[in-house]
This record gives C-alpha cells, sequence and structure tokens, in this order.
C-alpha cells in the first residue's frame, strides 16, 4: 500500500477539523484587523483561521490559547515570534489549552521562564499539528502533557538549539499520549538535552535528519517508556561532543501504563556515529521483545545495540560510500555496499515497514523509488523522486516594477495610468507598497495596497503648474525593496483665461477700444493668435484675431458697434486652443443719454 501512514494523518487532519467551514479568517499584521497574534487568537472562535503577516513585528507576544479547532498560520512568509523576556502561565511563548489546533508556517523564538524548561508551544489540550515551522533557541522546543486521548504531528519542521542545558529540556519533547508522528523534519544541536524525546503509547518516526553536527545533544532519539515504535528512514547522526555516547535509547525509564506494547521496528535508517565509540541502539534490559533492526547503516564506530534477542537482518557495520559525509549527505555513492544489498522488510504489526519515501534537505521529501531489491539506509541509489506537496515556507512577493502613464504630463493635471507590479501575488491580506514623491509638485497616496491574489494595482498621481520642465522621482517601497521611475512635469501650454471688455456698454457708431484677452502662461515664441467672434456682426463688428506677443500673457483689441433703433446684446467671444470665452456688450441707440 502507497505510504499508508499518509493517508492516516491526511484523514486524521481532516477530522480534526470542525465538521463546517471556517467560520472566519482573521487578519494579523500591518494591513490586518488586529496588529498582534494573541489579539486575534483571543477573539478568535472554534474553526476560525487566523493568518498572521509576516510584515510584522510580534516580539513579546505570548499568550494561553483556550478555544479549540483553531488553524494559525503564517502568510507572505514566515512571521518570527520572539518572546523578548515575556511568557504566558510561566510556561512558554503560546500555551495551547484548546483541542485540535494546527499551526504552521511560524518561526518560534528566545521562550524562557523562571523554572527553566519555556517552551515555544506547550501543548495541554489534544490534538495538535505542527507544519512547516522553525523552532528555536528556547529553553524547550514543544513540551507536551500526558493524554491518553491524543494525538500530535509534527510535519516539515526545524527545531535548533533548544534547550535550558540541563539535560532535562530538548528539542521536542512528547508526552504521554495517544499517538505521536515526527515526518521530514529536522532536528539538530539540542542544548545538551534530546533531538527528539517520546513517552507516546505509539511512535512513527519516519524520514527525518536527526542529525546533531557539532552540538551538544544527549540522545538524538529517546522513547524512554517504549511503546509501539516504527523508526523508518530516518538519518541519524552523533556529534563528536555528545553528552551521551548512546545514539538512541528505548525504555530505558522503564513501561508505563499506556504504553503496553514494547515493539520496536528500526528499518532503513542511516546511523553515523562521529564519537566513534558507544552504541547505536540501547534497549533496556526489562524489554523481552526482540527489536527488529534492518536494512540499517551502522557508521561510524560502536557497539550495534545490546539487546541479544534483537532480530539483526541486512544491516551494514562500516564505513559505505556517501557522497559528502562531513556535509551530512549520506545519499549513496556508486558502488556504495548498500546497494541492492537490503531485504523486503514486511510488516509489523500490521504497519508496512517498506520505505515509501526519503527525507528531502531541509525540510521537505520525496518518493522513494525501489527498482528491483531494497537499499541498505534511508536513501535509495538514484531513486528518489518526485517531490511530496511539501509544506515549502511560503515565499512573499517582491517588487518588479514602477510605471507612471504618461512619463510626461502638464502640470495641473492628475493622471490615473500608472502601476506598481510584483513579482509573485500578494497574500490573502494584500501587499501594502508605500509610496513616495521627490518634489510636491507631484502628489502620490502613501500607500497603495495590492489586493489578494493580485500582482499589480493603479493609483493617481495630482500636479501643481511649474515655471519650468521638472522632474520628479515617483518610488514605492515593500519589505525593504526599493523601486522606482521619472515623471517630467512640464509647464502646461497657454490656454484662453479670459476676454474682457473697456465697457459694458457702448453707443451706436462708436468705437471701444483697450478690450482685453488674457492667457493662462505666456505666449509661446511665435505668439498666440486669439480667433474673436461676433454674436451679430451687424451690430458689433470685431477683428477676426489678435495676436498676443511671444512671453506676453495678454493682448488689445478695438471693437465698434453699429446703429441700433433699441438698446441690443450682442455676445463678444474669444477662443484659443480648445478653450473659449463669451462677454456681452449692450449697444444703445445713438439718441439715448
Amino acid at each position: 500500500m502507497r505510504h499508508l501512514q499518509h493517508r492516516i494523518w491526511a484523514l486524521l487532519s481532516i477530522l480534526w477539523l470542525p465538521l463546517f467551514a471556517p467560520a472566519a479568517t482573521i487578519t494579523v499584521g500591518p494591513l490586518g484587523q488586529y496588529a498582534m497574534p494573541c489579539a486575534g487568537i483571543t477573539a478568535a472562535q472554534p474553526g476560525d483561521v487566523i493568518e498572521i503577516d509576516a510584515a510584522g513585528s510580534y516580539t513579546g507576544d505570548v499568550c494561553s490559547i483556550n478555544t479549540s479547532n483553531l488553524t494559525i498560520r503564517g502568510v507572505n512568509g514566515r512571521p518570527h515570534i520572539d518572546a523578548g523576556g515575556n511568557n504566558a502561565q510561566g510556561k512558554g511563548i503560546w500555551v495551547v489549552s484548546g483541542g485540535d489546533t494546527l499551526i504552521e508556517n511560524i518561526e518560534f523564538s528566545g521562550a524562557a521562564v523562571p523554572s527553566h524548561n519555556g517552551a515555544a508551544i506547550r501543548q495541554q489540550g489534544p490534538n495538535l499539528t505542527v507544519r512547516n515551522c522553525y523552532i528555536h533557541d528556547n529553553e524547550e522546543g514543544i513540551l507536551t502533557g500526558a493524554d491518553p486521548n491524543s494525538a500530535i504531528l509534527i510535519e516539515y519542521s526545524e527545531f535548533a538549539r533548544n534547550g535550558y542545558g540541563d539535560g532535562f529540556t530538548h528539542n521536542m519533547y512528547i508526552g504521554n499520549v495517544k499517538q505521536f508522528t515526527l515526518q521530514f523534519s529536522y532536528s539538530h544541536q539540542a542544548k545538551v538535552g534530546h533531538l527528539v524525546k517520546s513517552r507516546a503509547a505509539t511512535n512513527y518516526i519516519l524520514y527525518n535528519r536527526l542529525t546533531d553536527e557539532t552540538g551538544s545533544a544527549s540522545f538524538e532519539l529517546d522513547i524512554p517508556n517504549g511503546g509501539l515504535s516504527y523508526v523508518v528512514g530516518n538519518i541519524i547522526q552523533q556529534s563528536p561532543t555528545t553528552q551521551n555516547s548512546n545514539m538512541a535509547a528505548y525504555l530505558e525509564e522503564g513501561a508505563t501504563a499506556g504504553n503496553p506494547s514494547h515493539a520496536l521496528y528500526m528499518v532503513n535508517n542511516t546511523f553515523v556515529n562521529s564519537l566513534g565509540r558507544g552504541m547505536f541502539v540501547f534497549i533496556a534490559a526489562a524489554d523481552t521483545t526482540p527489536a527488529l533492526l534492518e536494512n540499517n547503516f551502522f557508521s561510524g564506530g560502536g557497539a550495534v545495540t545490546n539487546q541479544a534477542s534483537a532480530v539483526l537482518t541486512t544491516n551494514f557495520v562500516g564505513t559505505p560510500s556517501f557522497v559528502n559525509a562531513a556535509g551530512y549527505d549520506y545519499h549513496l555513492m556508486a558502488g556504495s555496499a548498500g546497494i541492492d544489498a537490503g531485504t523486503a522488510p514486511g510488516t509489523g504489526s500490521g504497519f508496512s515497514l517498506m520505505p515509501a519515501d526519503e527525507y528531502v534537505h531541509p525540510t521537505c521529501g520525496e518518493i522513494r523509488r525501489t527498482s528491483g531489491i531494497v537499499d541498505i539506509g534511508a536513501f535509495e541509489y538514484n531513486g528518489g523522486g518526485p517531490i511530496l506537496g511539501c509544506a515549502i515556507n511560503p515565499v512573499p512577493p517582491t517588487l518588479g516594477s514602477l510605471s507612471v502613464n504618461p512619463s510626461s504630463l502638464a502640470g495641473g493635471t492628475t493622471t490615473t495610468g500608472n502601476t506598481i507590479t510584483l513579482i509573485g501575488t500578494a497574500g490573502s491580506q494584500g501587499a501594502s507598497i508605500a509610496l513616495a514623491s521627490s518634489d510636491p509638485h507631484a502628489t502620490v497616496p502613501a500607500a497603495v495596497t495590492v489586493p489578494a491574489g493580485e500582482s499589480s494595482a493603479g493609483f493617481s498621481i495630482a500636479t501643481s503648474p511649474v515655471s519650468a520642465p521638472t522632474v520628479v522621482k515617483i518610488s514605492g517601497t515593500y519589505r525593504g525593496q526599493t523601486v522606482s521611475t521619472d515623471l517630467t512635469i512640464r509647464p502646461a501650454p497657454p490656454a484662453l483665461a479670459s476676454v474682457t471688455l473697456a465697457n459694458t456698454t457702448i453707443a451706436s457708431g462708436a468705437t471701444l477700444h483697450a478690450n482685453l484677452v488674457t492667457l493662462t502662461a505666456p505666449a509661446p515664441t511665435a505668439g498666440a493668435t486669439i480667433l474673436l467672434q461676433s454674436g451679430n456682426p451687424n451690430v458689433v463688428s470685431v477683428p477676426a484675431s489678435v495676436i498676443v506677443p511671444a512671453g506676453a500673457n495678454s493682448a488689445t483689441f478695438s471693437l465698434t458697434a453699429g446703429r441700433v433703433w433699441q438698446p441690443t446684446s450682442v455676445s463678444v467671444g474669444a477662443s484659443y486652443a480648445e478653450k473659449a470665452s463669451q462677454v456681452f456688450l449692450t449697444v444703445q441707440p445713438a439718441h439715448v443719454r
């Protein structure tokens, strides 16, 4: 069957969610409904999704999570929550008392409390999924309580440098729960404590990289109370500066009532002991159930196990040809002793032991393709791929370009054909891009928001008149990146401002001088020819045009009134550059005084 445990966990993930669509999506961050995660979490109802924008700063934001059926995820990158000297309930950053919680794509650091076991996530409720998270430099990475009905799933996540240094705090510490699954994850360099410690009744440790490298961890894997445990397809490496010469330990603290099974299956793992001595798999003498150790590499020196009854099948003890052992790349080289040297492992307590996948660094996985006889160790020679649907950290969009259209315009006008473009698409909360202008003659909005799922947004630029051509830099800034372009503001070309008359009345047969046409700006070098019109040429005669000289703003003209027998109103108009203006002149009969 194709990777049974994946199907089991896919089903469990569905069952853990509410039996109805999430009631709401709560947004946190600079553009969100709430500025800080804990405020959004406190406001949430069962079934809600809380999305935390990585653009925000959340140092010191710690809290208890009491509502069940919550999904809490980072968007637009991975938001970082550092304890900043604070703690919730004296226990850590997030103390989760609600059940069925999903936490994904979030970075945690800095958890410290007076009792020295401050956890990034302190799980007190039933059922937790941690996916695609980075948990580092805390006194405890994840610490769960005891709950015989709880299932813990950690996948695609990294744990680094957690531990107070007392040997009792670890990268991850799973209590007496019903089931613990760790897959496609990277745990390394715990401070004196263990890379993985689990007291669960059933453990699935599948396709992980548990490498202390140059750290000071104790056990790489500790299952102190036994339990039905499957350790398949892992890379497990011990540091030369380890605090304990044994790499994996089983049942060394004694059995508990909640863990009736003492069956241990270790299949297709690659163990590398950089210390050069000690024991790869330590099993307490009280365990009378023979462990199965099959298709494993035991490289670097030391005893394989102390259990005399253990079933050892097609393991390789020695140093095979690895691609780059110094860089912790334990893929097989051509001609390696592990190629086609394994045994089909069958099942253990009803679970398929045949490795279905491989770890891909960092925190990912791929299908393992076996051709013929299965190879020894965590990797099949030339047998990896394709990549699984990894929970890879979403990459936030970056700025692409900024354009203004038109790129040159007359002062006093507004343009709306301007666009800011992202490389990628905005996340669920949109992307707010700050705008700026280098000159007050061009005004832009303080910011423009690219809508969720989109890659561009438009904005307007308002300009004011200038006396000489002015180049203005328009810029947009997003996540520390700035793009810009130039906008040229030209002096506006002259247009007709007005036509005015020296008087509003004139006697029949008279001439009215010093009438004025005015432009909005100085006339060009060739002058400006202003067309004149009379509403009744038989009553009021005007020249066909008048020229405003180059550099001047106005010119005068004269008009003459004909004979009328009663007061007559006639319009006098002027037009230039698509602008027109008119006034009215009353012609009085000659005998009227």
